[in-house]
């Protein structure tokens, strides 16, 4: 392919999202995956799509280190996917794909990146949207979540 007239000082290469305000927004899991760590650990990396308002389609992560050699990162994982699991009213699932395009409330915040030393967006805790966390297995139907642009 011909690049000629190509020039790349001419093209902004930091796409920047404005960060989402601290707060609660409506939103589901829409992709999962478990991914190695540097150190012989495994995370489970859950990709979260906001579902209405004007941050509606934006993306934020979660990743849960279900295997790492600090027990209190794996507790802090474990705690977190079970309010995941409560929020959702999904218990016992055997997948994570389970936990897909089931509506919950996310708790956003903002903290600075220890490596850039930017500000970025984190979500730090989960919650029902109906206000009732699950105690026992339900059956729910999954919302119909927007389709992503790419």
């Amino acid at each position: 392919m011909n690049l000629n007239g190509f020039d790349a000082a001419q093209i902004e290469t930091k796409s920047k999202f404005e960060l989402l305000q601290k707060g609660q927004y409506r939103a589901c899991i829409i992709d999962s995956k478990m991914r190695p760590t540097k150190n012989d650990g495994e995370q489970l990396v859950l990709r979260f799509q906001v579902l209405s308002g004007p941050a509606k389609g934006r993306i934020l992560f979660a990743n849960l280190m279900l295997k790492h050699a600090s027990s209190q990162c794996v507790e802090i994982a474990k705690r977190d996917l079970a309010k995941i699991c409560k929020a959702i009213n999904v218990l016992k699932p055997s997948d994570s794909s389970e936990l897909h395009n089931i509506e919950l409330t996310i708790c956003v915040s903002v903290k600075k990146n220890g490596l850039t030393l930017e500000d970025e967006n984190i979500i730090v805790d989960f919650q029902s949207s109906s206000g009732v966390m699950a105690t026992a297995d339900v059956v729910r139907e999954p919302i119909e979540t927007p389709k992503t642009p790419w």
